[in-house]
This record gives C-alpha cells, structure tokens and sequence, in this order.
C-alpha cells in the first residue's frame, strides 16, 4: 500500500487526515515484514492474560508493538516511561529530589515555601549573593540539548536559580565537587541551559516565599526490546 500526499494547497484537516493515512501505511508495511508464521494480525489492545503468535499486532503505551516471535501470556511490551515530574525542593542539597524525565517536554513542580529554609555549612552563595538561604533539586538530562527552567507561579522577586555540575562522581555529596554553570535571578523568564547525557546538576534557589519550578527538557521515549517491534505511535 502507498500514499501520494499532495504537496501544495491542504487546508489543515487535509493534512491531519494525510498525517494518520500515512501513519496507518506505515504500520502496515511494518506488519509486511513481521514473520507469517501464526499470522497474529491486529488484535486490539496488549492484554496481560492473551499469548500472542508471531506476527501479531497489539496496542499499549501510546504504540503499536508487533510480535517478531510468539510471546508468551503476560510478557509486556517495552516499559513505557511515566510522566514528568518536578518535585518541590529540599532544604539540604545532599537529599536534594530527583527531577523525574518522562514523556512529557515540559513539567512543573507544586508550589513550596522557602520562608523557614536555612543555609547549611558550606553552601555556595548563588549568583554572587551571599545571603544564601535556598531549596535544592537535582537533575539528570537523558540526552544532550537545552534545558529550559523558569519559575514562573513563585510569588517573590529576585529569585535566584543557580545551577551547579556534579563533579564527584560517585563519592557522598559535598559542596566542594560541584561547579557553577549558569545563574539567574529573572523568575517569569525561561533560562536557557546546555546540558550533557549524564551529567548530574544540582538546581539551587533562592528562598524567600512560595516558588514554582516549571522546566522544558528532552522528554523520555520507550526502549525496544525483542520479542516485540515498535511499529509507531498512536495519533
């Protein structure tokens, strides 16, 4: 089966339409190339009590999945990440929480006060500020690429959101295996920061009433692992 999309003059339900008739080919050329054996053919949704012969087609997760060889009952599709999530920060940066990456670009963290937050022995002062009484947060980017942060929804001004690099590998956390790499004090304008796959990145902020952390990043994709083939996602 093929699909010539016209290349000029859609109006945009035109290409919403084109978009999932070309969705649909492509799942069936990928069916074309499973292996006949059984002839599964398309099943509906992953069921966790169903085995499924080779060259089935079953739906979980927001995908498609086919059979290369049969699966037994219960054998789940690929893990499927879960949603992003920010946590509210911790006082002490050795228990700072982990920002989460799931399948969402962008996630926001519920509001939480700072007012009663301390300064620990050792803490580096943030942007050239040296009144530092702040939350933490750490974060793990998945892929390399920008990092968008804001903290837009906080009801206070300046705040300082610095952002420092883990050097010590896997030594216990101490203030002295961290760099600064970038700052800024603008909560309603979204900071730009290159990251790395791998890097750990303490976020520090400033304290001073109710703040929201809200971040744009790389979001998580499914893993593929035999015996099933990710054929596309589902519109």
């Amino acid at each position: 089966m093929s699909v010539n999309l016209p290349a000029a003059g859609e109006t945009p339900w035109d290409a919403k339409l084109n978009a999932a008739i070309t969705g649909i080919d492509a799942d069936l050329q990928a069916f074309k190339a499973l292996p006949p054996a059984g002839g599964g053919g398309f099943v509906g949704a992953w069921n966790t009590s169903t085995a499924y012969p080779a060259g089935s087609i079953v739906t979980y997760g927001g995908f498609s999945w086919g059979t290369t060889t049969s699966v037994a009952a219960g054998q789940l599709p690929p893990s499927v990440p879960g949603a992003t999530t920010v946590p509210v920060g911790s006082d002490n940066a050795a228990s700072a929480p982990a920002i989460v990456v799931g399948t969402q670009t962008s996630a926001s963290s519920a509001l939480w006060n700072t007012a009663a937050f301390t300064t620990e022995a050792g803490e580096p002062a943030y942007g050239g500020n040296f009144n530092v009484k702040s939350s933490w947060l750490k974060y793990s980017p998945i892929a390399g690429g920008q990092m968008m942060v804001d903290c837009t929804g906080s009801d206070y001004n300046p705040i300082y959101v610095t952002f420092w690099l883990w050097n010590g590998g896997g030594a216990a956390f101490n203030f002295a295996s961290l760099s600064s790499i970038g700052y800024t004090t603008q909560p309603a304008a979204a900071y730009g920061l290159f990251v790395a796959s791998g890097q750990v990145i303490y976020i520090q902020i400033s304290g001073g009433g109710n703040v929201k952390l809200n971040i744009a990043q790389a979001p998580a994709t499914a893993a593929v692992t035999s015996p099933w083939s990710k054929l596309g996602a589902i519109a």
